[in-house]
């Protein structure tokens, strides 16, 4: 073996490290910068396929207050389910029927104002936080006033979810008036029975509407008529009392209740005197003489102070022997004040009074 001279201290040269082994063949960079480029490229497209304004679907948009115009935008429409599908309900039954706005006129103009941060507390006692915008529309010519709150559903950056957490839907209420219990009526695509409230069963909502205007169809019988409605402005949570009247089935169930009501009594009184239902009538027969009572001629009835209060009239008779032998007539004009309640499309109950006419 070759060994320097001695006294040499040149030092010996490390032997060569080769650089660490590279694969000629490895794209894991190109795979990096195609992937960044092909995200690049998609978000580009997300924005261009809306304008920077919504791209997959109605509800995903970049600015909140863009789903609020979109939302009004479909109630101008009249388009319920456009608008339904921007919306959030808690139940379900709070947004209108696809068909509630088949036959009504929509709001014709809005305005929308900036938006400004607020919360609600939802039905599970959550407190939900979200953008409120106030607005206002026009219907039939009337401005009303009203708010929105959008409520983000997730996403992130252009393609973040919004929808409508609060919106226009709103309850028209429509009941009878008091002496009516029930009336078969159509509104907003629907026909429903309308009910009298009361302090125990408060009336139910008719239906959920958004703002429009509806016609109010009740369907009148022989024993009621009522008044449609064809204009009804929806602006607002609405409460509507139907008008009815008595139809021509009315007053003769008042004189038939009436009547049948006293009949029973009057055929079995004999004495001079008769006491019945409150009517009181005292005859001239001689005491202890047989009287036969009897109700005479068609009654009659007419209407009375109050739309549903009817005056009906008859005459009663008292038939004796008198002292001297004679048989004797002796008349009693009578009336009743008939007072009907509970009126539904086919009857009806009645609070009778009846007394002698002077």
């Amino acid at each position: 073996m070759h060994q320097p001279p001695s006294g040499d201290r040149t030092p010996v040269p490390p032997p060569h490290l080769p650089p660490e082994s590279h694969d000629p063949y490895d794209r894991s960079g190109r795979r990096q910068r195609r992937t960044a480029i092909v995200t690049i490229a998609a978000i580009v497209a997300v924005l261009a396929a809306g304008g920077g304004a919504y791209a997959i679907g109605e509800a995903v948009r970049q600015d909140p207050r863009e789903v609020v115009v979109a939302y009004m935008e479909a109630l101008q429409a009249g388009d319920v389910e456009a608008a339904n599908a921007l919306a959030f309900a808690e139940p379900a039954s709070a947004i209108p029927a696809p068909e509630s706005m088949d036959d009504a006129t929509p709001l014709t103009s809005f305005e929308v104002a900036e938006g400004y941060p607020a919360s609600l507390r939802n039905l599970a006692d959550e407190v939900i936080d979200g953008m409120w915008f106030d607005l206002t529309f026009v219907v039939d010519g009337q401005t009303f006033e009203g708010s929105v709150m959008t409520e983000s559903q997730g996403g992130w950056w252009a393609t973040e979810r919004w929808s409508i957490r609060e919106g226009l839907a709103m309850e028209v209420r429509v009941t009878t008036p008091p002496s009516v219990l029930s009336i078969e009526a159509r509104f907003a695509g629907a026909t429903t029975t309308v009910t009298t409230p009361s302090v125990v069963t408060p009336a139910p909502a008719t239906a959920v509407v958004y703002p429009g205007v509806y016609a109010l169809e009740p369907v009148s019988t022989p024993m009621l008529e009522a008044t449609a409605m064809p204009e009804v402005v929806v602006g607002e949570a609405t409460w509507i009392t139907l008008e009815a009247a008595p139809g021509e089935q009315a007053s003769a169930f008042a004189e038939s209740t009436a009547i049948d009501g006293i009949a029973p009594c009057v055929e079995v009184a004999d004495d001079d005197y008769l006491s019945c239902d409150g009517l009181t009538a005292f005859s001239d027969a001689p005491y202890e003489a047989d009287v036969a009572w009897a109700l005479v001629g068609e009654p009659t009835a007419t209407a009375g102070a109050d739309t549903w209060m009817f005056d009906v009239a008859t005459t009663l008779v008292a038939t004796y022997v008198d002292d001297a032998g004679a048989t004797v007539e002796q008349r009693f004009p009578i009336e009743a004040a008939v007072f009907v309640f509970d009126v539904t499309p086919d009857g009806a109950q009645a609070s009778i009074g009846w007394w002698e006419r002077g």
